[in-house]
């Protein structure tokens, strides 16, 4: 078969005209283009700004819920806000967010439209509990924070939340958490006195004098990050003087944890190049705000997993169908090869069956296939709420 010859024929054109048309064509292909830029420019912006506004509905929602926490911090060092149920407190919302303000605590959130809610659940060592939290991340170069090493005044803190509090001045305690300023402040001329004087050192040292009066005078705490800031009232607690972790806002500082640097509990999944800058703890369905049992409130199940819907993993989400799914149906446990993160989450789905269906054969063969792993995906200790 011969190939089939095509004919063109030039016409010929005086050079200005063929000029002219070059150019137009080039403006029409420029033009094209920018349209097509535009309408993708245009679906990202108006899909951030559709999240943004869903983030905010939700945000808005558990500042004027009591039963939910906030906290601001990192593997470590954390600064945690809670109210009680019959607690008097001043909630204020703005379109990025607001601050709640009680006697004992206030906290201040300022959302960015780049911000991305990350739900996740983790597992309790206790038999059918879990725990449950949002991070609201930022990339890492948004949400970075000074990130200072040392001791340093940062000046009256203008942004306090209480006007009686703007006058006394901030000190950053220099803990080099990079998305976290973990700061005391103080209107008391001794203490002012003795964080001047050790300026400059590092509060990791374990002689430094002015950990020891902050633990033992108990000036507000402060923690700052790029969505807000949490402050803290009330006295700090101590194992060794028998002093108990007040109730509410309070705040934990383990430097046996901030030695690892880690901005967040390994078994806590977070956006990759992002930070955690801000946390809530919504009620959980089977432990109360001091993290004692309660019994199993459907209602709050129902609203996390909800979250879970509009926020979360995707694969996570479709894995937890799936093995509730699953189990309902009576099939054998999955028998494929899973990660860390998706472990977890057959495993809390499995203890929420527990909750919501009762047990079964099928549950317990399930969950003898799935809970005879070591206590390492297990939540410790260290988790807000």
């Amino acid at each position: 078969m011969q190939p089939k010859v095509i004919h063109v024929r030039v016409v010929a054109r005086e050079p200005a005209i063929l000029i002219i048309e070059m150019v137009w064509i080039r403006w029409k292909y420029v033009a094209i283009a920018n349209r097509k830029y535009s309408l993708r420019q245009w679906v990202r912006e108006k899909y951030m700004q559709d999240r943004f506004e869903k983030i905010i509905e939700v945000v808005h929602l558990h500042m004027e819920t009591p039963s939910t926490s906030w906290s601001i911090g990192s593997f470590g060092a954390i600064a945690e806000f809670h109210v009680d149920e019959d607690e008097t407190m001043e909630c204020n919302l703005s379109s990025t967010g607001g601050t709640v303000q009680s006697e004992r605590g206030a906290i201040c959130i300022k959302l960015s439209e780049e911000i991305r809610a990350a739900p996740y659940e983790i597992l309790q060592r206790s038999n059918h509990r879990w725990l449950h939290g949002v991070n609201f991340c930022v990339s890492e170069s948004a949400g970075a924070m000074a990130g200072r090493d040392l001791l340093n005044e940062l000046g009256g803190d203008k942004d306090a939340l209480r006007v009686e509090d703007r006058g006394n001045i901030l000190f950053d305690m220099g803990l080099g958490i990079p998305h976290v300023d973990v700061c005391v402040r103080t209107g008391n001329q001794d203490l002012i006195r003795l964080f001047r004087e050790n300026a400059g050192t590092s509060m990791r040292a374990p002689d430094n004098p002015a950990m020891g009066v902050i633990k033992e005078r108990s000036p507000h705490r402060v923690f700052l990050s790029r969505l807000g800031r949490v402050e803290v009232y009330q006295q700090i607690g101590s194992s060794a003087k028998g002093i108990p972790t007040p109730p509410g806002p309070h705040t934990h500082l383990l430097p046996r944890l901030l030695k690892h640097r880690r901005t967040h509990a390994a078994n806590v999944p977070v956006l990759a190049g992002c930070y955690p800058s801000l946390s809530m703890y919504p009620a959980n369905p089977t432990s109360d705000d001091m993290d004692n049992f309660r019994p199993f409130d459907a209602a709050d199940h129902q609203a996390f997993q909800e979250l879970l819907d509009l926020f979360g993993d995707p694969a996570v989400v479709a894995l937890k169908r799936r093995t509730v799914e699953e189990v309902r149906q009576g099939k054998a446990p999955l028998d494929c090869a899973l990660d860390r993160y998706q472990r977890t989450a057959v495993r809390v789905a499995l203890r929420q069956l527990y909750w919501t269906d009762g047990e079964s054969e099928t549950l317990s063969a399930w969950r003898d296939a799935f809970e005879t792993v070591s206590h390492d995906e297990e939540g410790s200790a260290w988790h807000g709420h």
